[in-house]
Protein backbone atom coordinates (compact mmCIF):
# COMPACT_ATOMS: atom_id res chain seq x y z
CA UNK A 1 0.00 0.00 0.00
CA UNK A 2 1.45 3.36 -1.06
CA UNK A 3 0.10 6.51 0.48
CA UNK A 4 1.01 10.03 -0.53
CA UNK A 5 -0.12 13.55 0.19
CA UNK A 6 -2.57 14.88 -2.37
CA UNK A 7 -1.31 17.25 -5.00
CA UNK A 8 -1.86 20.89 -4.10
CA UNK A 9 -4.91 22.36 -5.81
CA UNK A 10 -4.33 24.41 -8.91
CA UNK A 11 -4.28 28.14 -8.16
CA UNK A 12 -7.55 29.96 -8.70
CA UNK A 13 -6.63 33.51 -9.69
CA UNK A 14 -8.99 36.43 -9.21
CA UNK A 15 -9.36 39.37 -11.56
CA UNK A 16 -11.46 42.09 -9.96
CA UNK A 17 -13.70 43.85 -12.44
CA UNK A 18 -12.56 47.44 -12.91
CA UNK A 19 -14.52 49.77 -10.67
CA UNK A 20 -15.06 53.39 -11.66
CA UNK A 21 -15.95 56.04 -9.10
CA UNK A 22 -17.07 59.56 -9.99
CA UNK A 23 -15.10 62.28 -8.20
CA UNK A 24 -17.11 65.31 -7.14
CA UNK A 25 -16.33 68.54 -5.31
CA UNK A 26 -18.90 69.75 -2.78
CA UNK A 27 -21.01 66.63 -3.52
CA UNK A 28 -22.20 67.79 -6.94
CA UNK A 29 -19.46 69.40 -9.08
CA UNK A 30 -17.98 66.66 -11.31
CA UNK A 31 -14.18 66.48 -11.42
CA UNK A 32 -13.71 63.27 -13.43
CA UNK A 33 -13.43 59.62 -12.44
CA UNK A 34 -10.97 57.16 -10.92
CA UNK A 35 -10.95 53.55 -12.12
CA UNK A 36 -9.24 50.77 -10.19
CA UNK A 37 -8.56 47.15 -11.14
CA UNK A 38 -6.85 44.38 -9.19
CA UNK A 39 -5.63 40.82 -9.55
CA UNK A 40 -4.68 38.10 -7.03
CA UNK A 41 -2.61 35.06 -8.01
CA UNK A 42 -4.70 32.64 -5.96
CA UNK A 43 -7.89 32.59 -3.90
CA UNK A 44 -7.19 29.24 -2.20
CA UNK A 45 -4.86 30.27 0.57
CA UNK A 46 -3.56 28.65 3.73
CA UNK A 47 -1.56 29.87 6.70
CA UNK A 48 2.00 30.76 5.79
CA UNK A 49 1.27 30.82 2.07
CA UNK A 50 2.68 33.59 -0.13
CA UNK A 51 0.70 35.03 -3.03
CA UNK A 52 0.91 38.04 -5.29
CA UNK A 53 -1.50 40.90 -5.81
CA UNK A 54 -1.43 43.61 -8.45
CA UNK A 55 -3.24 46.89 -8.92
CA UNK A 56 -3.93 49.18 -11.85
CA UNK A 57 -5.37 52.67 -11.61
CA UNK A 58 -6.56 55.33 -14.02
CA UNK A 59 -7.00 58.75 -12.45
CA UNK A 60 -9.06 60.75 -14.94
CA UNK A 61 -9.82 63.39 -12.34
CA UNK A 62 -8.37 66.57 -10.90
CA UNK A 63 -8.03 64.91 -7.48
CA UNK A 64 -4.73 63.67 -6.07
CA UNK A 65 -4.83 60.02 -4.92
CA UNK A 66 -3.55 59.85 -1.33
CA UNK A 67 -3.26 56.09 -0.87
CA UNK A 68 -3.84 52.75 -2.58
CA UNK A 69 -4.01 49.58 -0.52
CA UNK A 70 -4.99 45.94 -0.86
CA UNK A 71 -6.45 44.04 2.09
CA UNK A 72 -7.23 40.37 2.55
CA UNK A 73 -10.11 40.07 4.99
CA UNK A 74 -11.66 37.06 6.61
CA UNK A 75 -15.26 36.80 7.70
CA UNK A 76 -16.16 34.51 10.60
CA UNK A 77 -19.79 33.84 11.46
CA UNK A 78 -21.37 31.39 13.89
CA UNK A 79 -24.82 30.47 15.22
CA UNK A 80 -25.59 28.15 18.10
CA UNK A 81 -28.40 27.81 20.61
CA UNK A 82 -30.16 30.99 19.48
CA UNK A 83 -26.96 33.05 19.67
CA UNK A 84 -24.86 34.31 16.81
CA UNK A 85 -21.92 36.52 16.08
CA UNK A 86 -19.88 37.61 13.09
CA UNK A 87 -16.63 39.44 12.62
CA UNK A 88 -14.58 40.89 9.77
CA UNK A 89 -10.83 40.97 10.29
CA UNK A 90 -7.97 42.16 8.10
CA UNK A 91 -5.54 39.27 7.78
CA UNK A 92 -2.83 40.97 5.70
CA UNK A 93 -2.52 44.22 3.76
CA UNK A 94 -0.20 45.94 1.32
CA UNK A 95 0.11 49.61 0.43
CA UNK A 96 1.20 51.08 -2.87
CA UNK A 97 2.78 54.52 -3.21
CA UNK A 98 0.40 56.51 -5.43
CA UNK A 99 3.31 58.69 -6.59
CA UNK A 100 4.91 55.66 -8.27
CA UNK A 101 1.76 54.01 -9.63
CA UNK A 102 1.32 54.31 -13.36
CA UNK A 103 -1.93 56.16 -14.12
CA UNK A 104 -2.40 57.61 -10.61
CA UNK A 105 -1.33 61.19 -11.29
CA UNK A 106 -4.13 63.74 -11.36
CA UNK A 107 -5.02 65.41 -14.62
CA UNK A 108 -5.66 69.03 -15.49
CA UNK A 109 -9.32 69.85 -16.05
CA UNK A 110 -8.53 70.89 -19.65
CA UNK A 111 -7.11 67.38 -20.33
CA UNK A 112 -10.25 65.76 -18.96
CA UNK A 113 -12.52 67.93 -21.12
CA UNK A 114 -10.39 67.26 -24.24
CA UNK A 115 -10.62 63.47 -23.83
CA UNK A 116 -12.08 61.29 -26.57
CA UNK A 117 -15.74 60.33 -26.69
CA UNK A 118 -16.96 58.56 -23.53
CA UNK A 119 -17.04 55.13 -25.20
CA UNK A 120 -13.56 55.46 -26.70
CA UNK A 121 -12.17 56.86 -23.46
CA UNK A 122 -13.65 53.96 -21.44
CA UNK A 123 -12.18 51.39 -23.86
CA UNK A 124 -8.76 53.07 -23.59
CA UNK A 125 -8.92 53.05 -19.76
CA UNK A 126 -9.87 49.37 -19.63
CA UNK A 127 -7.10 48.49 -22.08
CA UNK A 128 -4.49 50.37 -19.98
CA UNK A 129 -5.68 48.63 -16.80
CA UNK A 130 -5.53 45.23 -18.50
CA UNK A 131 -2.01 45.87 -19.81
CA UNK A 132 -0.80 47.04 -16.39
CA UNK A 133 -2.28 44.03 -14.58
CA UNK A 134 -0.86 41.53 -17.07
CA UNK A 135 2.58 43.15 -17.17
CA UNK A 136 3.02 42.49 -13.44
CA UNK A 137 4.63 45.90 -12.97
CA UNK A 138 2.55 47.05 -9.99
CA UNK A 139 2.61 44.02 -7.70
CA UNK A 140 3.24 43.09 -4.10
CA UNK A 141 3.74 39.73 -2.38
CA UNK A 142 1.68 38.97 0.73
CA UNK A 143 2.00 36.16 3.27
CA UNK A 144 -1.02 34.77 5.10
CA UNK A 145 -0.01 34.87 8.78
CA UNK A 146 -0.19 31.83 11.08
CA UNK A 147 -2.97 33.56 13.07
CA UNK A 148 -5.41 33.35 10.14
CA UNK A 149 -8.36 31.05 10.72
CA UNK A 150 -8.85 28.07 8.45
CA UNK A 151 -12.04 26.74 7.09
Amino acid sequence: LVSAAPFPPEPVPYFASPHTVPINTFCCIPNGTITLGAVADDTRLSRGETFGVGVAVDNSSTAQINSVSVKVKEFVSWRAGGHSNHEWRTVVAASFDPLTLQGAAKKASADIKAAASPGEARDAVLHRLYETLHSGSQRSSLVIPPTARVR
